[in-house]
């Protein structure tokens, strides 16, 4: 649980101990700023297994749409469907805090990353029926991209999705962290001829093994390779603040909306 977490990185930074935990690291905004400044006096390497970020397709993802051909990202469209958690997590009285950390964690940290600059704004709506929930999120960087989000756990199952345009009018695809379809104005291959609606794919490979694909690897490669070198961990305490600064700013949002959920917001 976050707590453990939390109270275990505590105590292994107050030792001069790298720290890897799963997410979620901790429960809130203000428990994260001490997480950091901790790591900060301890001078240690931090890391969180946010895995979606280091799975094989989102790698290959991100190489494609750093490429100079495709341009800047401009949009950013999310969609994380889940069934669960219907019911608070952790000892927590919040359900909507209990699926932003369990679940959308995730969704929106590949926001935060392919918006890229500073986070300037944020909305956000949560709708309600019985147990389960929606959140629509929409965000804005200083690089002008805009990031938009729907998740929740009103869902007959988990699916995710995304989509990227570009500045140069490409789109590229993602579906179940697994295909990957590139649409552009011309495609770059002659022998399809001079048809608009061609379009490129990729996807892992039969070998691939699991832990590379889904993350686990990617993730852990990367942190012993920070540790060994003295280099920041792309996924550390410190590159969480603003996927909790987005967490922190929904759940108050939805306070303010249903004033008789403010106390377990």
């Amino acid at each position: 649980p976050p707590q453990a977490h939390r109270d275990l990185a505590f105590k292994a930074m107050a030792k001069g101990v790298h720290v890897f935990v799963e997410k979620p690291p901790c429960f809130t905004l203000d428990e994260l700023d001490q997480l950091i400044d901790a790591s900060r006096r301890s001078n240690v390497i931090t890391g969180v297994g946010m895995k979606f970020k280091f799975a094989k397709p989102m790698r290959q993802l991100r190489q494609m749409t750093s490429a100079e051909q495709f341009g800047k990202v401009v949009h950013v469209q999310l969609n994380h469907y889940a069934s669960k958690p219907t019911s608070p997590l952790w000892g927590l009285d919040s359900t909507l805090r209990s699926f932003l950390l369990a679940q959308a964690i995730h969704t929106i940290d590949l926001g935060v990353t392919f918006g890229g600059g500073e986070l300037c704004d944020i909305e956000s709506r949560v709708q309600r029926h019985g147990d389960s929930l929606l959140v629509s999120l929409e965000l804005q960087f200083t690089t002008g991209a805009s990031v938009s989000l729907l998740s929740g756990t009103m869902f007959p199952y988990f699916e995710f999705d995304m989509k990227i345009v570009s500045s140069n009018s490409m789109m590229v695809e993602l579906n179940n962290l697994w295909n990957i379809t590139m649409h552009e104005p011309e495609h770059g291959t002659s022998a399809t001829g001079p048809g608009k609606r061609w379009r490129g794919a990729w996807q892992p490979g039969p070998l691939d093994s699991g832990y590379e694909r889904s993350g686990y690897f990617g993730e852990l490669e990367q942190f012993f390779h920070a540790v060994r070198n003295n280099t920041t961990y792309e996924a550390s305490f410190e590159s969480l603040r603003p996927t909790y600064e987005v967490i922190e700013s929904i759940c108050k949002a939805d306070a303010v909306a249903r004033p008789d959920l403010a106390l377990s917001a």
